[in-house]
């Protein structure tokens, strides 16, 4: 397919297809000759020691793998009924491509194939498609990415190639204006002229000077300006923070004195409550004591008084 390593390959033609399974008797009498060849199988192989090519390789039976099969090696194993073709080395066809021919096949055989072989002018053995872009590092893809931008960058004019002096000459770039319909930009712009310097005098140099001298005292006017101002910043807002602060602590101060005079007054109240309920209990108590007292001398005067009015009544 145009490598060098490519070999020519003779097809055989699709339009004139081969009749060769035409007759069942054909087919019987390859299957009488492949047995006669598994019979005589050490026979053979006796004999293909002096047949040979002139390229030194061996002709071969399409049905050595055939053979194969029958060997002790091929028998139920761990691996299973697998077959063996280390003795053969065509693709192991059977009996049903026994009428494939091959290059290990009869040789009248090959050579009646290659005898009717005609090569077609017809054949399309192009190939067809995008070729693959060939995957590139990280270092290289970067490369190749600055190569495709400074070559657009040529193409669209924006850039030039440098002059390569020579011996004889010199190499340069013509840049087509006529390629592209966008506009393009002026390789090179013009350039500007240069002022001309003026010799000052020395009036003018001390003139200079001066306010350059008074640009200076301005500047530093600001800047003590600008520190008295933070100076006078800072006091002003030490002084608030701790006005502010003297005044959280009063009123922290406060609102403790008011809770402690509170927490004072509600221990005054409780105390006043429970001496009066002291003294409450103490009265009932002496109210009950006096009224035992007056009952118990109640009821011990009630038995002499009706003891002399029995009396009376018996005289």
């Amino acid at each position: 397919m145009g490598c060098d390593n490519s070999k020519t390959v003779r097809v055989q033609p699709l339009g004139s297809p081969v009749k060769i399974r035409e007759h069942t008797a054909e087919l019987d009498q390859q299957a009488a000759d492949i047995k006669a060849r598994r019979s005589g199988k050490g026979q053979r192989e006796k004999d293909g020691k002096g047949q040979r090519g002139k390229s030194g390789k061996r002709r071969q039976d399409g049905m050595g793998s055939c053979d194969s099969l029958e060997d002790d090696r091929s028998l139920a194993s761990e691996r299973g009924n697998s077959a063996t073709s280390k003795k053969s080395e065509d693709s192991g066809l059977g009996e049903e491509y026994s009428h494939v021919i091959t290059e290990f096949s009869e040789e009248d055989k090959i050579r009646q194939v290659e005898n009717d072989f005609v090569a077609r002018d017809d054949l399309d053995l192009g190939i067809t498609g995008v070729s693959c872009p060939t995957r590139l590092s990280a270092k290289d893809k970067v490369r190749v990415e600055e190569a495709n931008i400074l070559r657009s960058l040529r193409e669209e004019g924006l850039i030039s190639k440098h002059k390569a002096e020579a011996s004889g000459g010199v190499c340069f770039e013509i840049v087509e204006a006529t390629g592209d319909e966008r506009p393009r930009l002026p390789l090179r712009l013009e350039k500007l002229e240069k002022k001309s310097k003026k010799v000052l005098t020395e009036e003018e140099i001390n003139a200079k000077l001066e306010r350059a001298e008074r640009r200076r005292k301005k500047r530093e006017e600001e800047r003590l300006e600008k520190l008295r101002d933070l100076d006078h910043t800072d006091t002003l807002a030490a002084l608030e923070t701790f006005e502010q602060y003297q005044r959280c602590k009063e009123d922290h101060i406060v609102q403790k004195m008011d809770q402690v005079s509170d927490n004072r007054e509600r221990r005054i109240s409780e105390m006043k409550q429970k001496m009066e309920k002291r003294r409450q209990h103490a009265e009932q108590v002496r109210m009950r004591k006096k009224l035992a007292k007056e009952n118990a001398a109640f009821e011990g005067e009630d038995p002499a008084e009706n003891t002399a009015d029995g009396t009376a009544q018996e005289f």
